[in-house]
């Protein structure tokens, strides 16, 4: 569409009254536009899902089936611009195995993917709930380990105990630091400061939303030597507006 149309086509959505200029940090706008994204992901069509949007802050409710559709519900949310934070009240509806039955899910799971079924990690389940340990070479493994734990159904909750190699507290500040740097390639924007101690890694700074908090909290989980991660980070959204056009 030329510049022109595109123009002659916003200015008679608004003589209709279909956009809103300047709202789209209010909390209708919010929330229609987190339905919206919520509809559209494929791994929570059917699901039976409820937002509400306050001061910025959204919490979901409802039940699905796997802790991976939790995350997928959390991620989706957060990609919204002019959310501060989001919290989630979603329950697990899926019937509970025997931790023995579960653990055998678990490792067919993990010997689906190559890297996986090659690393060197136990699982434990007690009632449900998952313990990975064992040693990694990469530390990418950790979260693709944790991932595919997380689409089990049945599994309500990952401890993850895996070990990566022993990285000397400025390699591990600089290797962090080079992420954020190329935030374009790792899918991040932000102004983010790294801090290392004891392998224990502090975000401090602002992102544009909270996808990318909850982002930087893995990147950084991924880089050997990280023992842990606190994270710091302020969501700022952006100042400017955007149309929000409504059917």
């Amino acid at each position: 569409m030329h510049r022109r149309s595109w123009v002659c086509w916003l200015l008679g959505l608004v003589a209709a009254g279909g956009v809103a200029w300047g709202q789209v940090g209010s909390d209708r706008d919010l929330l229609f536009a987190v339905n919206e994204r919520l509809q559209a992901d494929p791994q929570l069509i059917g699901k039976r899902l409820t937002v509400e949007v306050s001061g910025g802050k959204a919490v979901l409710e409802g039940e699905v089936e796997t802790l991976a559709q939790v995350d997928a519900a959390v991620l989706t949310t957060g990609r919204v611009y002019g959310l501060t934070s989001v919290v989630s009240k979603i329950r697990l509806d899926a019937p509970q195995e025997d931790d023995q039955a579960l653990v055998r899910r678990l490792e067919d799971a993990f010997g689906r993917q190559l890297a996986l079924s090659l690393a060197e990690l136990s699982v434990k389940v007690r009632r449900g709930k998952v313990v990975l340990e064992g040693e990694v070479r990469d530390a990418r493994l950790r979260l693709a380990a944790r991932r595919a734990a997380a689409e089990v159904p049945g599994v309500l909750a990952i401890e993850d105990r895996i070990r990566t190699p022993e990285v000397a507290d400025e390699l591990i500040e600089r290797s962090v630091q080079g992420l954020f740097r190329r935030g374009d390639l790792v899918g991040m924007r932000g102004e983010i400061e790294a801090r290392v101690r004891g392998g224990v890694v502090t975000l401090t700074g602002t992102v544009p939303r909270p996808f990318e908090r909850r982002r930087a909290s893995e990147l950084t989980e991924g880089v050997n030597g990280v023992r842990k991660v606190v994270n710091e980070l302020v969501v700022v959204p952006p100042s400017y507006h955007v149309p929000v056009v409504r059917p």
